[in-house]
């Protein structure tokens, strides 16, 4: 009974629907205009991020439905749909809102409307947030820093104290607990330190504390001129990164004016009377204000820039070698951050000792000779010891040489008279017998030796 109750129920229904619908379609039932969803609505205001899609629901009125958008370059809605919903993708927002609290989400305020085909219309506002990787800022919540006057120093990094920085890392507008970020130095006299893990360097990771900030201490070198610090933020999920900057605050105790340079100067000595020393070396600076900067009073003398921002600074000089009379000599100027000077003094000189010798090569020309028995002839020696002048052709050498010369067969005999080597064949004339045979003469300045091959007969009659 209470099954077939509720089937007649339902058939009713469905049938006065129906009726309605026919009704409505020819224009009776009493009704100029039929909505098909009551009042109309705009939902989905709130805040969007540029970059991340975002969708808005309408709600009633009759489609199709024309959108419009205060921002269309920030917040391009459609021009029209007959959806009841659609999808925005912001872009970010290069100007944002003015008189926002220091703390707010940068954003951009946009207003969009809807009108359906009755002529209803309703609007809106949606607030466009930069969405990107950033810190929004970073604060230095306490310090090591002599305050000013009392209490504890807070919104301070300054050189030789340690400061703790809180960066809240956000993240498509969001703040995450437990997110791991790796913090870098790109610029300044700084130490990272993780408070939580104790690791410190120029790099280190940290995670985000439940709240979704990062807490870091900031450790600052003494002994360095006021200066920008800029830090790297990466988000090591994604890889995405940005950069926060501070300022340092150098030590306000200035120096007495003196610099220390150690050594105060370089002498370099070449390896013999005739060149000129060079080479390099390391000097340091002490005391005075860094940064600390260098110049040089002679183009052969370069400085290398190892350290300058600390205290000692380290600088590199190297003198070029050079040919020529006047050796190169001159000076290094070093100058701190408050404009003291110090001189650092370049000597390069010649050594002592005379150049060690190199001999002339020793030749003969020609090389080998034939002989017949009684015969002469001639060999011309070119070049060879310690004060002779070389030749490529002709005779050469000096009367400063002395050469000597032997035979090793007793039937060819050799001897000089300058530089010339007279060789002579033994045994009466004639055309000999027993066939030629080859022998050395030998050719020595007492250094160096030349062999002259001598072809003669074996036995003359």
């Amino acid at each position: 009974m209470t099954f077939q109750s509720l089937r007649s129920t339902w058939t009713a229904t469905v049938l006065g629907f129906i009726t309605a619908v026919l009704l409505s379609s020819c224009g009776g039932g009493g009704a100029a205009q039929t909505t098909t969803g009551g009042a109309l609505l705009l939902a989905g205001g709130g805040s969007a991020y540029g970059g991340v899609p975002y969708t808005m629901q309408i709600l009633g009125g009759r489609p199709p439905y024309q959108l419009s958008s205060s921002e269309p370059a920030l917040f391009p809605v459609p021009s029209s749909t007959s959806s009841s919903s659609f999808t925005v993708l912001p872009a970010n927002p290069g100007v944002i809102d003015q008189s926002l609290p220091p703390d707010a989400l940068p954003v951009r305020t946009v207003t969009v409307g809807v009108r359906d085909s009755n002529g209803n219309s309703v609007v809106t506002t949606v607030k466009v947030g930069i969405n990107f990787f950033t810190g929004y800022g970073i604060s230095v919540r306490t310090s090591s820093c002599p305050p000013a006057s009392g209490g504890t120093a807070t919104g301070i990094v300054c050189a030789g104290g340690d400061s703790v920085i809180v960066l809240s890392a956000v993240f498509n507008g969001n703040l995450y607990g437990g997110r791991e970020y790796k913090l870098e130095v790109l610029q300044g006299n700084f130490t990272l330190v993780n408070p939580d893990t104790g690791v410190s360097g120029q790099a280190v990771q940290f995670t985000t504390d439940h709240s979704g900030n990062v807490t870091a201490i900031v450790r600052v070198a003494g002994g360095i001129n006021t200066q920008v610090g800029i830090l790297k933020v990466t988000d090591v999920a994604t890889g995405t990164s940005t950069l926060e900057t501070f300022t340092i605050q150098g030590n306000t105790v200035t120096s007495n004016g003196a610099l220390t340079t150690i050594p105060s100067s370089f002498t370099f000595t070449g390896p013999d009377n005739q060149t000129c020393g060079s080479g390099q070396g390391t000097f340091f600076v002490f005391d005075g204000m860094p940064p600390y900067t260098a110049v040089t009073t002679n183009p052969s003398i370069t400085v290398n820039f190892i350290d300058p921002y600390h205290t000692p600074g380290v600088f590199g000089v190297m003198v070029a070698p050079v040919s020529g009379v006047t050796c190169p000599s001159g000076s290094v100027l070093v100058t701190d951050a408050n404009n003291n000077r110090a001189t650092v003094t370049i000597t390069s000189a010649k050594g002592t000792t005379a150049p060690p010798v190199i001999p002339t090569p020793l030749s003969v020309q020609p090389n080998a000779i034939t002989l017949g028995c009684a015969q002469s002839g001639s060999v011309s020696v070119i070049g060879g010891g310690t004060g002779a002048t070389s030749g490529t052709g002709g005779s050469g050498g000096s009367s400063s040489v002395s050469y000597s010369v032997s035979s090793a067969n007793p039937n060819v005999t050799a001897s000089v008279t300058g530089n010339t080597v007279t060789i002579t064949r033994l045994g009466p004339a004639g055309p000999g017998t027993g066939g030629p045979t080859n022998s050395t003469v030998i050719v020595t300045d007492g250094t160096q030796t030349q062999s002259i091959v001598v072809t003669a007969p074996t036995t003359c009659p």
